[in-house]
């Protein structure tokens, strides 16, 4: 075997190698993204009574982006108050946390 002959065997075997990686990368990303779960978790009681006039602490909730398939893959953040309570006003109101990762949406009211 001439020494050309060598070199573009190995070239094509890298080649092959090559895209065979990037074939099973993108498979596992559409797949993955098919799958994946975006929630959102409160970080206090779902409801809370505050006393007419006071002020409300937000105490927040946190999103988490994960893949079933990687358990070490999540994407976390902490969520602040995205509405306004008015405690001059009496009755409900209600606070929703929502959160949107790769086309995911997680929500929690």
């Amino acid at each position: 075997m001439k020494t050309g002959e060598k070199g573009n065997k190995f070239l094509i075997t890298f080649v092959v190698i090559v895209l065979a990686i990037i074939a099973l990368l993108a498979a596992f990303f559409i797949v993955g993204r098919s799958i994946a779960v975006a929630e959102v978790t409160l970080n206090g009681e779902e409801n809370q009574e505050i006393e007419y006039g006071s002020t409300w602490e937000d105490p927040g909730a946190e999103s988490n982006y994960s893949f079933p398939i990687i358990p070490f893959f999540d994407v976390r953040e902490s969520l602040g108050t995205p509405d306004k309570i008015d405690s001059k006003t009496m009755g409900e109101q209600k606070v929703t946390y929502s959160f949107e990762h790769w086309g995911k949406h997680g929500e929690a009211t």
